[in-house]
């Protein structure tokens, strides 16, 4: 009935009631002969290329994150650093100490200090310090409270269309005039 290189096997099996029943059992040569596992291939690179550009953009964002947060630290360690030369500079007068843009080295000595304690990565060109009296007074007096407020304007993304960042960062601090 079949020859002996038939890819097909042919069975008889008893059902119920005693009815004999071929049943068809396919062997390997014929599902190699389908090729079903050979479409996979293609299926794998597709889901690997959605997990990479995933996974890519996570890395970026906590990078990019990583990176704000560092220039937001060096921004407050900025107007710590000139808050605490305003509030020992004999006779300050706020209004003085305040810039929209830095030039580095400054002859008023909140500004030397703020440029002084700048660090790589902070373009002072770009940097605004404001110092303030919460009290109004002008020269500060004892006990007035000092603040200072360092702004850096530009701040740009590594990848600005994937991963949107502000471009304005600040740093505060705020001290008691001695």
């Amino acid at each position: 009935m079949h020859s002996r290189n038939d890819n097909r096997s042919c069975k008889p099996t008893y059902g119920t009631g005693g009815l004999q029943v071929l049943m068809f059992t396919p062997t390997m040569n014929s599902l190699r002969s389908l090729n079903i596992k050979g479409d996979q291939n293609g299926q794998a690179l597709v889901e690997m290329a959605f997990a990479m550009f995933l996974l890519v953009l996570l890395v970026f964002g906590i990078i990019e994150f990583g990176r704000a947060l560092y220039t937001k630290n060096t921004l407050t360690n900025l107007a710590r650093a000139g808050v605490r030369a305003a509030v020992v500079t004999p006779a300050m007068v706020p209004a003085d100490s305040s810039c929209t843009s830095l030039t580095c080295p400054n002859t008023n000595p909140v500004l030397n200090v703020v440029c002084a304690s700048m660090v790589n990565g902070v373009n002072p060109t770009q940097v605004a310090v404001t110092v303030t009296d919460a009290n109004g007074n002008s020269p500060a007096q004892k006990n007035d409270t000092i603040d200072v407020s360092v702004q850096l304007t530009g701040y740009q993304s590594l990848l600005p269309r994937l991963i949107s960042m502000p471009t304005t960062l600040t740093g505060q601090a705020s001290m008691r005039y001695e």
